[in-house]
């Protein structure tokens, strides 16, 4: 369950309210340096009633937008706005002053308002967008219809007000429609009418002086009566692509509402159309089904387009992206950097400021390799899985770095990862446990060849992969959210969420599982991840919380979507539920049935990683065929953290102590009985608590940590033989005895309080076992000491990690060191190979050999880059992955305007080498 996310700007509204944003000057040119007033008026929206106001404001340049805003409710003085009657007021006294770590010239105002630092209240545009205010180029005349001017999806016999100004006098006409309606000289033009007849209109005003002609255009809609029309065999929601012809394609939305009432028109715009809600685009109902649907015709073949639904109801229009998009887009996408995700398509312009969909006909299909097109799942009950948090495993926080690193996973022997939510999620730095849209790969981690590739290269290596989904719930800006939306929640008239959720893990927008287009997107989403990106299975986060207005029928739902949607794409996938709240039997239930649950043991291995030996540390529920248990995942605290704060005597609390205790630790739990998991950085003794931050500090338990990577761990001895003992243990039973770890133990003795405990697998010559001493040394207070065990009776064995040819006899003690690890076999087996270190930077994209050197690496203002090669580029990723591009004169980098933290630098050159540097701007 993850109770904390990182995002908390989440309140979205589908009930819109007339909200403006005017300037004093109408027009702003870019050479501009005189004082502009911000007009904001919020007319009965969520900030009418508001007692302060603020302007998150930034502005666009170099073609990007948002640059020089401050963080989300800062509550700083110079954006703080003064109430004058009805409407807010900023006045900036010189623009480039004002925004003076921005590069001049600025194109363009951007701007959403809030409350301030306490608040909750939010003024965005009528569908629930950013304000963009236009600046123009000085050099030229200009012209444009002011924010107020009508615009969009009217009423008929409503009344349009335009009003046009220009930078300077000029001769103006208003045309409709190509015919000319008003014209004057001046500086601006007003217009007035009313229009019954319903269709499109394109007001156009056109300016001329000295020759030369500029323009602006307003689009307006009376939108005549939806048409009524089955949609197609075939025609499913989402895209569906037209096999025959990729100038072709169908789009289908489901919009209805709890009580059976049907939107009064829904249209399509995007790229295709100008962003223009127009009657020719249109979409058709089927009946009172709910569907919607046209067809797009005149698409090229292999260029993307991004798209939204406008959706009418009554006097409202909400826009929304598609629930069923495999690619989105948003403004935030900005701040990603541009090395996970090179050449992505910008958000579009015209676009409001929300989630926008993508679509694209002929598409390049991948070229799976035979390893993945006949890969064999390992069994899952002897799956041993490693958790990973793709922003957090690398500096360069992509899957990318994941492929690059796959042989230091294989090499720990583990036979499966589990990455952490994947899919479109809100923000740029996220767990992912706050998802928007289930079909789209979200683009802070890289493209979607990226994780295919991440998938085929894991094939390769004997690897499965499993996506962690969530389908309890949604945040506020997906769209089935917004399209009806109460004050602060989804409105009762929502069809596809609870108002309260009926179990315990309420969070964010609780999905209905009882209503059918949820349960529709639900299945087709894991079907989709295993036929487009080959995936193995799941695990399911929350999946207690699958219900609908009560959780009487929770069971039926499971088993939907595992018979119906996982085993109909794939009968072999992993179905992994986290299923915390249960009617009797009901988890055993789904185990019998070929699920697996997970089964949270961790207390008793902090308490045995601490070496405090009493009542809970028993660890025989990680014993057992069908429960994936584990010593610690993303939601528990470090074990080592635990054992390095409270452990028993200073012995075990240093590092050399808990790096020793870690392979202990964790072999108790990978070669017990059933399928196990490590999170990522277990095997090096991960150390950092749960609630720390980046640098290590107190922070977050969503916060990133430091990487084990930018601390030098991968050549450090103490963490590298951890790594290589315990990697040592997961390939007994994951490479060379497989089928015997596929079984059941013959004997364990994993209770409570035990400082020797023990498990023995096989038969005959593929006897195996295990035994430990969880004492602590011998400066603790209690339980410490060594032990001795006596080799089990039956046959002779072989020491497993000694590697030796020298048997010893069953019934011979062993005397074992607090926190030692002892395996022993019936036969000599092969004592793995395993690497004590790694230089990833040198077998990545980065080149120790290049001659660069970086001073100072702590500094207030400038840095240099010495170097005889020319600087193509640099950019600084700081820890939470934000990416920042610096100016660079002379080979001066100039930091004053960058946020104090630690960031890395990433250079590279025009001959194609790169090189990276950590440092700490103060």
């Amino acid at each position: 369950m993850k109770k904390i996310l990182l995002l908390l700007n989440f309140l979205f509204f589908s009930v819109f309210y007339t909200q403006t944003v005017t300037t004093i000057p109408a027009i702003i040119p870019d050479d501009y340096t005189g004082v502009i007033k911000v007009i904001y008026n919020p007319g009965s929206g969520p900030m009418s009633t508001a007692t302060n106001c603020y302007a998150h404001i930034g502005v666009k340049t170099g073609g990007v937008r948002w640059q020089c805003a401050p963080s989300w409710r800062s509550g700083l003085e110079k954006h703080k706005m003064v109430k004058n009657g009805s409407n807010w007021e900023l006045t900036i006294d010189n623009m480039y002053s004002y925004f003076s770590g921005c590069a001049a010239p600025f194109q363009e105002l951007d701007m959403v308002f809030n409350d301030g630092p306490a608040g909750t209240k939010e003024g965005k545009t009528s569908t629930g967008g950013d304000f963009f205010i236009n600046i123009s180029p000085a050099s030229q005349l200009s012209v444009q219809f002011s924010t107020t001017s009508s615009s969009g999806i009217i009423n008929a016999g409503s009344t349009v007000n335009l009003t046009a100004n220009t930078t300077s006098t000029a001769n103006i006409v208003l045309k409709k429609n190509g015919a000319t309606v008003s014209s004057t000289s001046g500086t601006s033009i007003t217009f007035s009418e009313t229009l019954s007849v319903a269709g499109d209109y394109l007001y156009t005003v056109e300016a001329t002086a000295n020759g030369n002609t500029v323009s602006d255009t307003r689009n307006i809609t009376i939108v005549s009566a939806s048409e009524d029309q089955a949609k197609p065999n075939g025609i499913k929601e989402g895209v569906t692509y037209n096999s025959s012809d990729p100038t072709k394609l169908h789009l289908c939305l489901y919009a209805k509402d709890k009580n059976n009432v049907l939107p009064d028109n829904v249209f399509v715009i995007g790229d295709f159309n100008n962003w223009t809600a127009s009657n020719a685009y249109q979409l058709k109902k089927d009946g009172n089904t709910g569907y919607w649907w046209i067809e797009l015709s005149g698409i090229q073949p292999g260029v993307e387009y991004a798209y939204q639904y406008v959706v009418k109801i009554g006097n409202n229009t909400i826009n929304i992206s598609d629930p069923y998009a495999t690619k989105v887009l948003h403004p935030n996408d900005q701040w990603e950097p541009s090395q996970n995700y090179p050449n992505l398509k910008p958000y579009p312009t015209k676009a409001d400021g929300n989630y926008v969909a993508v679509f694209q006909t002929n598409k390049s299909q991948y070229s799976w390799s035979p390893q993945t097109l006949g890969f064999t799942k390992p069994n899952k009950n002897n799956l041993v899985i490693y958790e990973v948090w793709v922003h957090d495993f690398a500096p360069n926080k992509n899957l990318k770095s994941i492929i690059e690193r796959l042989d230091y996973i294989k090499n720990l022997g583990v036979n499966a990862i589990e990455l952490m939510p994947i899919a479109e999620f809100e923000g740029n730095v996220s767990w992912g446990y706050n998802p928007t849209h289930y079909f789209a790969l979200d683009k802070a981690y890289g493209s979607e060849n990226d994780l295919k590739k991440l998938v085929d290269e894991a094939h390769k290596r004997g690897i499965a992969v499993i996506m962690d989904m969530v389908f309890n719930h949604v945040t506020g800006s997906a769209p089935q959210a917004k399209l009806y939306w109460g004050t602060n929640n989804t409105a009762a008239n929502n069809p596809w969420f609870n108002q309260m959720a009926p179990h315990g893990a309420s969070v964010f927008q609780d999905w209905n599982h009882n209503f059918g287009p949820t349960r529709d997107l639900l299945r087709s989403a894991l079907k989709y991840w295993i036929d487009e990106y080959k995936v193995d299975g799941y695990r399911m986060d929350i999946s207690h919380g699958f219900c609908g207005e009560n959780c009487s029928n929770r069971t039926d739902i499971v088993f939907d979507y595992y018979n119906n949607g996982v085993k109909a794409a794939n009968n072999d996938a992993y179905f992994i539920l986290e299923h915390w709240e249960e009617a009797p039997g009901e988890r055993q239930n789904y185990i019998n049935w070929g699920m697996l649950c997970w089964l949270n043991n961790t207390h008793s291995y902090e308490q045995t990683a601490m070496g405090w030996l009493h009542d809970g540390d028993s660890l025989d529920a990680s014993n057992q065929d069908g429960w994936v248990t584990y010593c610690e995942s993303h939601d528990e605290e470090r074990n080592m953290f635990k054992a390095k704060t409270y452990g028993n005597g200073s012995t075990l609390r240093s590092t050399q102590g808990y790096t020793n205790r870690a392979p202990l630790n964790t072999a108790f739990n990978v070669l017990l009985n059933g399928p196990h998991m490590l999170w990522m950085f277990q095997e090096l003794a991960y150390d950092y608590s749960i609630l720390s931050n980046a640098s290590g500090a107190a922070g977050n338990r969503t916060d990133p940590k430091p990487v084990p990577e930018t601390l030098g761990w991968y050549t450090n001895s103490s963490r590298m033989n951890s790594y290589k003992k315990i990697a040592q243990t997961i390939q007994l039973r994951t490479r060379i005895l497989p089928e015997v770890f596929e079984g059941n133990p013959i004997n364990s003795d994993l209770g409570t309080g035990k400082a020797a405990r023990s498990v023995i697998w096989g038969a005959d010559d593929k006897r195996v076992f295990i035994v430990g001493n969880f004492n602590a040394p011998t400066d603790g207070s209690t339980y410490t000491g060594n032990v001795n065990v006596n080799l089990p009776l039956g046959n002779n064995w072989y020491d497993y990690f000694e590697d030796s040819n020298t048997a010893l006899n069953a019934g011979t003690s062993i005397p074992l060191q607090p926190g030692e690890l002892k395996i022993y076999t019936a036969k000599k087996l092969p004592l793995p190979v395993v690497p004590v270190s790694y230089d990833f930077l040198s077998t990545s994209n980065f080149s120790k050999s290049i001659d660069v050197k970086v001073y100072p690496t702590y500094v207030t203002d400038d840095l240099t880059i010495d170097t005889k090669e020319t600087i193509r580029y640099i950019q600084l990723i700081n820890m939470n992955g934000l990416t920042f591009t610096p100016s660079i004169i002379n080979n001066k980098v100039q930091l004053g305007s960058i946020p104090s933290g630690m960031y890395i630098l990433h250079i590279m050159l025009n001959n194609g080498n790169a090189k990276a540097f950590k440092i700490i701007k103060k």
